[in-house]
């Protein structure tokens, strides 16, 4: 989802159309689920968290999208997965939720691998690969908002159907974006730019019902934790689409990611009832 949204960057669209395309597909696709399902979204008792998660996922796909307009996707991607630690060391207090043992471990090593990966020159001597200031500001402001985002849907994965939480976004996304995109309207001139538009809305809608039914079904901590390997794919993206090869740095730091999330399935799957 983030590299179509990288590449329509590209040619020339602005994040908050990539942002409203997206977003008209993902509501189309809730409105779906919810005629399925014959239950009206407008009648949940839950209203304001409902609010707040369609406010917050707003504007963490407004950050992701603007943060891999600006930097390369493997930084970008990395400053997105600030959140998990975030949720996963807030879960067990505002959730009540209990945090696997493992989760000590694996949060603490992926984030040492998150570091190596974005090299932040106060820590690095801004050296080459150094991600600067400006866009650490920018790609971080979506580990925060992400993070409200994910703790309501575990909320609200106790009362609301899925849909409900997929189209509460959806909705806030569409008339958050509508505005400033048709300002800035870009019409697609090849397929390609077509493929690239619709790729986004789908890829949203297989994210959107995936994560939301893990968070709603699973531990929220450990969940987050075993999602960091998507650092791993976006460098690897990175460089295969755009020709961007990670340095030695980057490497490492990528295996302290996949060894943490190792651990973490490990020690679930040993402590778990045979």
């Amino acid at each position: 989802m983030q590299t179509q949204a990288k590449l329509l960057s590209a040619r020339g669209f602005s994040v908050l159309q990539t942002v409203f395309c997206r977003s008209i597909i993902l509501l189309n696709f809730a409105m779906y689920l919810t005629w399925v399902n014959a239950k009206n979204p407008f009648r949940s008792e839950r209203k304001l968290l409902l609010l707040v998660r369609g406010i917050f996922g707003f504007l963490t796909v407004t950050s992701v999208y603007w943060s891999v307009h600006v930097m390369p996707l493997q930084d970008a991607t990395v400053l997105m997965f600030l959140s998990p630690c975030l949720v996963a060391l807030a879960s067990p207090f505002i959730l009540g939720q209990p945090v696997n043992k493992a989760v000590f471990f694996s949060i603490p090593v992926a984030f040492t691998g998150v570091v190596l990966v974005a090299q932040p020159p106060a820590i690095f001597g801004g050296q080459e690969g150094g991600m600067s200031l400006k866009n650490f500001m920018i790609g971080s402001s979506q580990a925060i908002t992400a993070s409200v985002a994910k703790l309501s849907v575990s909320f609200l994965g106790k009362s609301e159907p899925t849909a409900h939480i997929i189209m509460s976004m959806a909705l806030v996304s569409c008339m958050g974006s509508s505005f400033g995109s048709l300002l800035n309207w870009k019409f697609p001139h090849d397929p390609l730019e077509f493929l690239f538009l619709l790729g986004v809305g789908v890829c949203a809608c297989l994210v959107q019902f995936t994560a939301t039914l893990a968070l709603k079904r699973s531990n929220t901590a450990s969940v987050m934790s075993i999602s960091y390997l998507g650092i791993v794919w976006s460098i690897l993206i990175d460089y295969i689409v755009f020709g961007m090869a990670p340095n030695l740095l980057s490497i490492c730091g990528s295996s302290l990611v996949i060894v943490s999330n190792l651990c973490l399935i490990l020690y679930e799957r040993l402590a778990s009832p045979m």
